[in-house]
Protein backbone atom coordinates (compact mmCIF):
# COMPACT_ATOMS: atom_id res chain seq x y z
CA UNK A 1 0.00 0.00 0.00
CA UNK A 2 2.88 2.67 1.02
CA UNK A 3 4.61 2.03 -2.78
CA UNK A 4 1.21 2.39 -4.48
CA UNK A 5 0.97 5.82 -2.41
CA UNK A 6 4.41 6.80 -3.46
CA UNK A 7 4.03 6.05 -7.13
CA UNK A 8 0.52 7.91 -7.09
CA UNK A 9 2.77 10.98 -5.34
CA UNK A 10 5.08 10.72 -8.09
CA UNK A 11 2.83 10.53 -10.89
CA UNK A 12 1.17 13.31 -9.53
CA UNK A 13 3.87 15.37 -8.46
CA UNK A 14 5.10 14.82 -12.56
CA UNK A 15 1.49 16.36 -13.60
CA UNK A 16 1.65 18.98 -12.15
CA UNK A 17 5.30 19.55 -12.89
CA UNK A 18 4.74 19.43 -16.27
CA UNK A 19 1.66 21.81 -16.02
CA UNK A 20 3.68 24.34 -14.39
CA UNK A 21 6.52 24.50 -17.16
CA UNK A 22 3.95 24.38 -19.80
CA UNK A 23 2.45 27.10 -18.44
CA UNK A 24 5.88 29.05 -17.71
CA UNK A 25 6.32 28.61 -21.47
CA UNK A 26 3.99 30.61 -22.49
CA UNK A 27 4.36 33.15 -19.44
CA UNK A 28 4.50 36.21 -21.90
CA UNK A 29 1.92 38.15 -23.40
CA UNK A 30 1.19 39.36 -26.97
CA UNK A 31 -2.01 42.23 -27.85
CA UNK A 32 -3.60 42.41 -31.07
CA UNK A 33 -3.76 45.79 -32.71
CA UNK A 34 -5.68 45.55 -35.85
CA UNK A 35 -9.17 44.76 -35.39
CA UNK A 36 -9.86 41.80 -36.87
CA UNK A 37 -6.53 40.58 -37.31
CA UNK A 38 -6.17 36.79 -38.08
CA UNK A 39 -5.39 34.46 -35.99
CA UNK A 40 -3.54 31.72 -37.84
CA UNK A 41 -2.51 27.45 -37.77
CA UNK A 42 0.30 25.76 -38.77
CA UNK A 43 -0.34 23.66 -42.08
CA UNK A 44 2.47 21.00 -41.27
CA UNK A 45 4.12 22.48 -44.44
CA UNK A 46 6.42 25.20 -43.42
CA UNK A 47 3.30 27.78 -43.33
CA UNK A 48 0.56 29.15 -41.35
CA UNK A 49 -2.94 29.66 -42.71
CA UNK A 50 -5.99 31.39 -41.88
CA UNK A 51 -7.61 29.98 -38.74
CA UNK A 52 -10.25 32.57 -37.64
CA UNK A 53 -10.49 36.49 -36.87
CA UNK A 54 -9.79 38.35 -33.74
CA UNK A 55 -10.71 41.83 -32.55
CA UNK A 56 -8.66 44.60 -31.48
CA UNK A 57 -7.06 44.56 -27.76
CA UNK A 58 -7.07 40.80 -27.69
CA UNK A 59 -4.28 39.59 -25.52
CA UNK A 60 -2.60 35.87 -25.96
CA UNK A 61 -0.18 34.13 -24.06
CA UNK A 62 3.06 33.99 -25.60
CA UNK A 63 6.09 31.75 -25.78
CA UNK A 64 8.61 34.68 -25.82
CA UNK A 65 10.05 33.47 -29.36
CA UNK A 66 8.87 34.57 -32.85
CA UNK A 67 9.00 32.44 -35.91
CA UNK A 68 9.66 32.39 -40.01
CA UNK A 69 6.81 30.81 -41.52
CA UNK A 70 5.58 31.36 -45.11
CA UNK A 71 1.99 33.77 -44.70
CA UNK A 72 -0.02 31.00 -47.10
CA UNK A 73 -2.89 34.05 -46.94
CA UNK A 74 -1.07 36.23 -48.56
CA UNK A 75 0.44 34.86 -51.14
CA UNK A 76 2.42 32.59 -49.97
CA UNK A 77 4.70 35.38 -48.99
CA UNK A 78 8.05 33.64 -47.56
CA UNK A 79 9.84 33.97 -44.64
CA UNK A 80 7.09 36.32 -42.47
CA UNK A 81 7.70 36.76 -38.73
CA UNK A 82 4.91 35.31 -36.16
CA UNK A 83 4.59 35.85 -32.82
CA UNK A 84 4.12 32.17 -31.22
CA UNK A 85 1.16 32.12 -29.27
CA UNK A 86 -1.32 30.03 -27.34
CA UNK A 87 -5.23 31.50 -27.64
CA UNK A 88 -8.18 29.59 -25.41
CA UNK A 89 -5.71 26.39 -25.12
CA UNK A 90 -4.57 25.91 -28.29
CA UNK A 91 -1.34 27.08 -30.17
CA UNK A 92 -1.78 30.03 -32.92
CA UNK A 93 0.48 32.30 -35.16
CA UNK A 94 0.16 35.91 -34.72
CA UNK A 95 1.43 38.06 -37.93
CA UNK A 96 4.27 40.13 -35.78
CA UNK A 97 2.80 43.41 -38.36
CA UNK A 98 -0.70 42.86 -36.74
CA UNK A 99 0.58 42.64 -32.85
CA UNK A 100 2.51 43.13 -29.96
CA UNK A 101 4.58 41.55 -27.44
CA UNK A 102 3.56 43.22 -23.61
CA UNK A 103 6.79 42.98 -22.32
CA UNK A 104 7.85 46.16 -20.27
CA UNK A 105 4.89 47.88 -21.86
CA UNK A 106 0.80 48.17 -21.17
CA UNK A 107 -2.36 48.81 -22.81
CA UNK A 108 -3.85 52.25 -22.62
CA UNK A 109 -6.23 54.71 -25.57
CA UNK A 110 -5.98 58.27 -26.86
CA UNK A 111 -8.55 60.44 -25.07
CA UNK A 112 -8.05 63.26 -27.15
CA UNK A 113 -6.80 63.82 -30.96
CA UNK A 114 -2.52 63.31 -30.43
CA UNK A 115 0.21 64.70 -32.43
CA UNK A 116 2.16 61.84 -33.53
CA UNK A 117 6.38 62.74 -32.72
CA UNK A 118 9.10 60.62 -33.86
CA UNK A 119 10.79 60.99 -31.07
CA UNK A 120 10.04 62.04 -27.21
CA UNK A 121 11.07 65.59 -27.93
CA UNK A 122 8.63 68.92 -29.29
CA UNK A 123 10.54 69.18 -32.66
CA UNK A 124 10.11 65.60 -34.03
CA UNK A 125 6.24 66.40 -35.18
CA UNK A 126 4.63 65.02 -37.88
CA UNK A 127 1.66 66.05 -40.05
CA UNK A 128 -0.05 63.53 -38.32
CA UNK A 129 -2.67 62.44 -35.43
CA UNK A 130 -3.81 59.53 -33.57
CA UNK A 131 -7.63 59.96 -32.96
CA UNK A 132 -9.98 60.25 -30.04
CA UNK A 133 -10.62 56.31 -29.09
CA UNK A 134 -7.34 54.46 -30.48
CA UNK A 135 -6.19 51.16 -28.76
CA UNK A 136 -2.36 51.91 -28.38
CA UNK A 137 0.64 49.55 -26.45
CA UNK A 138 2.22 51.84 -24.61
CA UNK A 139 5.91 51.97 -24.00
CA UNK A 140 9.02 54.33 -21.97
CA UNK A 141 8.04 57.46 -21.09
CA UNK A 142 10.68 60.69 -21.05
CA UNK A 143 10.02 63.95 -20.34
CA UNK A 144 12.30 66.27 -21.68
CA UNK A 145 11.77 69.90 -21.30
CA UNK A 146 9.76 69.06 -18.43
CA UNK A 147 6.88 67.74 -21.63
CA UNK A 148 6.02 64.05 -20.67
CA UNK A 149 6.48 61.76 -24.28
CA UNK A 150 5.43 58.02 -23.94
CA UNK A 151 6.30 56.08 -26.28
CA UNK A 152 2.95 53.93 -28.43
CA UNK A 153 2.42 51.60 -30.48
CA UNK A 154 -0.32 51.40 -32.73
CA UNK A 155 -1.79 49.92 -35.96
CA UNK A 156 -1.35 52.16 -39.13
CA UNK A 157 -4.22 51.38 -41.25
CA UNK A 158 -2.85 53.07 -44.56
CA UNK A 159 0.41 51.38 -44.10
CA UNK A 160 -0.98 47.87 -43.07
CA UNK A 161 1.21 47.25 -40.04
CA UNK A 162 2.11 48.36 -36.25
CA UNK A 163 4.12 51.43 -36.03
CA UNK A 164 5.47 53.04 -33.24
CA UNK A 165 5.50 57.07 -32.45
CA UNK A 166 5.80 59.18 -29.64
CA UNK A 167 2.49 61.31 -28.09
CA UNK A 168 2.12 63.39 -25.04
CA UNK A 169 1.58 61.83 -21.95
CA UNK A 170 -1.83 63.94 -21.19
CA UNK A 171 -3.25 62.33 -24.61
CA UNK A 172 -3.13 58.98 -22.76
CA UNK A 173 -5.64 56.59 -20.64
CA UNK A 174 -4.94 53.79 -18.91
CA UNK A 175 -8.61 53.28 -17.12
CA UNK A 176 -9.80 49.47 -17.78
CA UNK A 177 -13.00 51.38 -18.36
CA UNK A 178 -11.83 53.26 -21.09
CA UNK A 179 -10.15 50.22 -22.28
CA UNK A 180 -12.78 48.14 -22.80
CA UNK A 181 -15.06 50.85 -24.30
CA UNK A 182 -12.64 51.70 -26.77
CA UNK A 183 -12.56 48.04 -27.59
CA UNK A 184 -16.46 47.84 -27.99
CA UNK A 185 -16.37 50.81 -30.54
CA UNK A 186 -13.27 50.06 -32.67
CA UNK A 187 -14.98 46.61 -33.36
CA UNK A 188 -18.43 48.62 -33.79
CA UNK A 189 -16.60 50.70 -36.77
CA UNK A 190 -16.29 47.13 -38.13
CA UNK A 191 -19.14 45.76 -38.22
CA UNK A 192 -21.38 46.51 -41.53
CA UNK A 193 -25.04 45.29 -39.33
CA UNK A 194 -26.16 48.16 -38.34
CA UNK A 195 -28.10 46.79 -35.36
CA UNK A 196 -24.77 44.69 -34.48
CA UNK A 197 -23.16 48.35 -35.08
CA UNK A 198 -25.65 49.85 -32.55
CA UNK A 199 -25.31 47.30 -29.84
CA UNK A 200 -21.67 47.14 -29.45
CA UNK A 201 -21.52 51.43 -29.64
CA UNK A 202 -24.32 51.04 -26.74
CA UNK A 203 -22.17 49.07 -24.46
CA UNK A 204 -18.87 51.57 -25.14
CA UNK A 205 -21.44 54.19 -23.88
CA UNK A 206 -22.54 52.23 -21.24
CA UNK A 207 -18.99 51.75 -19.88
CA UNK A 208 -16.98 55.05 -20.84
CA UNK A 209 -15.24 57.12 -18.30
CA UNK A 210 -13.39 59.85 -20.27
CA UNK A 211 -15.70 62.41 -21.28
CA UNK A 212 -13.33 63.34 -24.75
CA UNK A 213 -13.80 59.71 -25.90
CA UNK A 214 -17.42 59.79 -25.08
CA UNK A 215 -17.78 62.27 -27.35
CA UNK A 216 -16.24 60.77 -30.15
CA UNK A 217 -18.06 57.42 -29.67
CA UNK A 218 -21.68 59.60 -29.03
CA UNK A 219 -21.00 60.79 -32.57
CA UNK A 220 -20.73 57.42 -34.25
CA UNK A 221 -23.85 56.73 -32.49
CA UNK A 222 -25.49 59.59 -33.89
CA UNK A 223 -24.10 58.39 -37.40
CA UNK A 224 -25.47 55.25 -37.13
CA UNK A 225 -28.93 56.06 -35.35
CA UNK A 226 -29.27 59.62 -36.43
CA UNK A 227 -32.22 62.16 -36.33
CA UNK A 228 -34.57 63.21 -39.38
CA UNK A 229 -35.29 67.13 -39.93
CA UNK A 230 -38.04 68.73 -41.37
CA UNK A 231 -37.10 71.15 -43.78
CA UNK A 232 -39.99 72.28 -46.01
CA UNK A 233 -39.66 71.82 -49.96
CA UNK A 234 -36.19 72.96 -50.82
CA UNK A 235 -35.14 72.87 -54.55
CA UNK A 236 -32.45 70.60 -55.70
CA UNK A 237 -30.40 69.22 -58.51
CA UNK A 238 -28.55 66.22 -58.73
CA UNK A 239 -24.95 67.06 -59.48
CA UNK A 240 -22.40 64.28 -60.00
CA UNK A 241 -19.54 66.33 -61.55
CA UNK A 242 -19.41 63.01 -64.07
CA UNK A 243 -22.80 62.74 -65.45
CA UNK A 244 -23.08 59.25 -63.21
CA UNK A 245 -26.56 58.17 -62.40
CA UNK A 246 -27.10 58.87 -58.46
CA UNK A 247 -28.78 55.82 -56.23
CA UNK A 248 -31.85 56.68 -54.22
CA UNK A 249 -32.00 54.48 -50.80
CA UNK A 250 -34.45 53.77 -48.30
CA UNK A 251 -32.10 54.80 -45.67
CA UNK A 252 -29.12 57.10 -45.65
CA UNK A 253 -25.96 55.45 -46.01
CA UNK A 254 -26.51 52.02 -46.67
CA UNK A 255 -29.89 51.75 -47.07
CA UNK A 256 -31.46 49.67 -49.77
CA UNK A 257 -31.38 51.04 -53.43
CA UNK A 258 -34.48 52.00 -54.61
CA UNK A 259 -34.21 54.44 -57.60
CA UNK A 260 -31.40 55.37 -59.70
CA UNK A 261 -31.73 59.42 -60.68
CA UNK A 262 -29.96 60.87 -63.64
CA UNK A 263 -27.69 63.60 -63.38
CA UNK A 264 -28.90 66.94 -63.77
CA UNK A 265 -32.89 66.13 -61.92
CA UNK A 266 -34.09 68.45 -60.14
CA UNK A 267 -36.61 67.77 -57.22
CA UNK A 268 -37.23 68.96 -53.57
CA UNK A 269 -35.43 67.71 -50.68
CA UNK A 270 -38.19 67.51 -47.48
CA UNK A 271 -36.13 66.14 -44.93
CA UNK A 272 -32.40 66.45 -43.63
CA UNK A 273 -30.66 63.50 -41.50
CA UNK A 274 -28.31 64.11 -39.11
CA UNK A 275 -26.09 60.96 -40.21
CA UNK A 276 -23.26 62.72 -41.92
CA UNK A 277 -20.62 61.15 -44.06
CA UNK A 278 -17.55 61.12 -46.23
CA UNK A 279 -17.72 60.31 -49.71
CA UNK A 280 -15.32 61.12 -52.41
CA UNK A 281 -13.48 63.34 -49.69
CA UNK A 282 -16.52 65.63 -49.20
CA UNK A 283 -18.53 65.59 -45.72
CA UNK A 284 -22.40 65.92 -46.01
CA UNK A 285 -25.59 65.27 -44.20
CA UNK A 286 -28.14 63.43 -46.60
CA UNK A 287 -31.49 64.40 -47.58
CA UNK A 288 -34.46 63.02 -48.45
CA UNK A 289 -35.46 64.13 -52.02
CA UNK A 290 -38.62 63.72 -53.42
CA UNK A 291 -39.12 64.26 -57.50
CA UNK A 292 -41.88 64.70 -60.26
CA UNK A 293 -43.47 61.59 -62.33
CA UNK A 294 -42.87 57.80 -61.52
CA UNK A 295 -39.38 58.55 -59.80
CA UNK A 296 -39.21 57.04 -56.33
CA UNK A 297 -38.53 59.86 -53.19
CA UNK A 298 -35.43 58.98 -50.94
CA UNK A 299 -32.44 59.54 -49.19
CA UNK A 300 -29.30 61.05 -51.51
CA UNK A 301 -25.91 62.02 -49.88
CA UNK A 302 -26.08 65.90 -49.92
CA UNK A 303 -22.68 66.33 -51.34
CA UNK A 304 -24.05 65.39 -54.81
CA UNK A 305 -26.90 68.01 -54.54
CA UNK A 306 -26.82 71.77 -55.69
CA UNK A 307 -28.78 73.43 -53.73
CA UNK A 308 -28.14 76.81 -55.32
CA UNK A 309 -32.11 76.73 -57.42
CA UNK A 310 -33.87 79.66 -57.67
Amino acid sequence: MEFWRRTMAKKIFSCVLAALLASAVYAKQVVMLRDDGALRKDNKKGGAEWAMNIAVGTEFEWDGSTVFLTDVNNSNKPNTEFYKVKYQGEEYFVRKTEAIDLDDKRIGVITTTATLFDKARPSSFRNAFLDPATFVVIGQSEAPYGIGFSEVYFWDSSAWTVKKRYVQETKLSYSEANIKAVRFITHALSLKDKEMKKNYIEKALDVVEDGSIREFIQAEMDKVAGTVEEIGAVSVKIKTGNGDNLNVRAEPVDGEVIETVVDGASGYATKKSSIVSKIDGIEENWYYVEFAGDVKAGWLFGGYLDFSQE
